[in-house]
């Protein structure tokens, strides 16, 4: 424990005793340790121990220089456009989807059925082709196998015999394209 100041030793201290001032032990603690050196200021002059609170406290503030900040700033990105998408190529057509003599649009019915893919299987399984065959319909214009084996031009030529057997009723959705 640091010794209690009173009286005489607080006058030597710089205190006056007239102040009326009631040492106490943590005020005595304080007052009989060196001042901590700030970690990045330049060294403080060695204090003597019998400085009053007040000189320690303008002591430090003389040995306290200010630190230089950079003043770059740090520019905003700029904001470039996007780069244009791709144009995307037309994917040819398959053999047997050209426009023929009869008027009729198979390639129209064709990207409507099956988007113009000749070997896409509908989900269930049940439809396959250019033009959505099932397998019994498939064979009734005499394919065999499924359509989605069958060669473009081969499927197209089996579609219009159905189409002139049975009108656009094979196809309910897309018929109305041909």
């Amino acid at each position: 424990m640091p010794p209690r100041l009173t009286g005489p030793r607080l006058a030597a201290l710089g205190f006056a005793a007239a102040v009326g001032l009631v040492a106490t032990p943590a005020l005595a603690a304080v007052i009989a340790e060196p001042p901590p050196a700030p970690a990045a200021a330049a060294p403080v002059p060695a204090q003597a121990t019998t400085t009053s609170i007040f000189e320690r406290t303008t002591a430090a503030r003389e040995g306290w220089t200010p630190r230089s900040v950079p003043t770059t700033v740090t520019p905003r990105p700029r904001l470039v456009p996007a780069p244009p998408a791709p144009v995307p190529t037309p994917t040819p057509r398959p053999k047997g989807l050209q426009p023929r003599p009869d008027g009729l649009n198979w390639a129209a019915l064709a990207r409507c059925e099956s988007g113009g893919d000749p070997t896409i299987v509908s989900r269930t399984g049940k439809y396959h082709g250019l033009y959505q065959f099932d397998r019994s319909t498939w064979q009734s214009v005499g394919g065999t196998g499924v359509a989605s084996t069958a060669p473009a031009a081969e499927q197209t030529a089996r579609a219009q015999m159905l189409h002139a057997r049975r009108g656009a009723a094979p196809w309910p959705e897309c018929g109305r394209r041909l």
